[in-house]
C-alpha cells in the first residue's frame, strides 16, 4: 500500500504476520510442489492485501 504512515505502517506487517500464520495452518508448505507454493504465496499476498485494506476502510470511517 502506497504512502503509508509510520503507524500504518507497523500495522501493515503485524497484521501481515498475523495472517501468514493463519494461512499456514490452512496450507501446509509441506505437503506442496514448489510451484504450487509459490502460486500459494501469491494468492496469500492478494487475500491479505485485501483483508488490511478492508480494515483500513473501516477504520477511516
Amino acid at each position: 500500500m502506497i504512502g503509508m504512515s509510520q503507524q500504518e505502517n507497523h500495522h501493515y506487517k503485524k497484521r501481515m504476520a498475523e495472517l501468514w500464520e493463519d494461512w499456514k495452518q490452512k496450507h501446509d508448505p509441506a505437503d506442496m510442489t514448489d510451484v504450487q507454493a509459490t502460486n500459494n504465496e501469491e494468492k496469500f499476498y492478494v487475500w491479505a492485501e485485501r483483508i488490511i485494506e478492508d480494515e483500513w476502510d473501516k477504520l477511516k470511517e
